[in-house]
């Protein structure tokens, strides 16, 4: 938790806030360098891992980590039938490519779209299960993790893997979010 860096977003234009509502923008929890991870390992080329959302590459890492720590190794996992059921929200991305040369890459529109999150990791690890991705908002991580529940249940899947990630790139929801009295 510190204040915003200025490789995230800047604070022009918000210097005319007052009060709490200012210090609700000003401050926030952050994730250091989340644009960088091992592509390889999870065979994407260096020209589509510029193009994924960094919810992408942090959901790919955990989630295979998780798995990992579940003693789930990549070999044992190709084929079988785990679930992947992703908890995501944030879309700021979009807007990113869209103001940046990344924009006009091929890789763009699967780079940004949140429906990808789960389906990536299912694809890079081999997983023949369901996967999902959920927005409910502030609810999408108990959503995506009843649904696993329920896939389990069901015989859908043998296992599954829950993630949930929302990392904001712009000030704009935390703003509205500020201003609301919601942070």
């Amino acid at each position: 938790v510190s204040v915003v860096p200025s490789t995230r977003w800047s604070d022009e234009g918000l210097d005319t806030l007052q009060g709490l509502v200012a210090q609700r923008v000003r401050f926030g929890g952050f994730i250091f360098r989340a644009d960088l991870f091992d592509n390889a390992f999870f065979g994407v080329s260096a020209a589509e891992s510029r193009a994924i959302d960094p919810q992408q590459r942090v959901l790919l890492e955990s989630g295979y980590e998780a798995l990992h720590a579940a003693a789930l190794g990549k070999q044992q996992l190709a084929g079988s039938c785990t679930g992947v059921f992703v908890a995501i929200a944030a879309n700021d991305w979009t807007d990113v490519v869209k103001r940046s040369p990344i924009g006009r890459s091929v890789y763009a529109a699967t780079g940004s779209a949140m429906s990808v999150a789960s389906g990536r990791i299912s694809f890079a690890l081999g997983l023949q299960g369901p996967c999902a991705s959920i927005d409910t908002a502030c609810s999408a991580g108990l959503v995506a993790n009843h649904s696993c529940l329920r896939a389990v249940q069901n015989g859908e899947c043998a296992t599954g893997l829950v993630s949930a990630v929302n990392i904001m790139l712009l000030p704009d929801v935390s703003l509205a979010f500020a201003i609301a009295g919601m942070t």
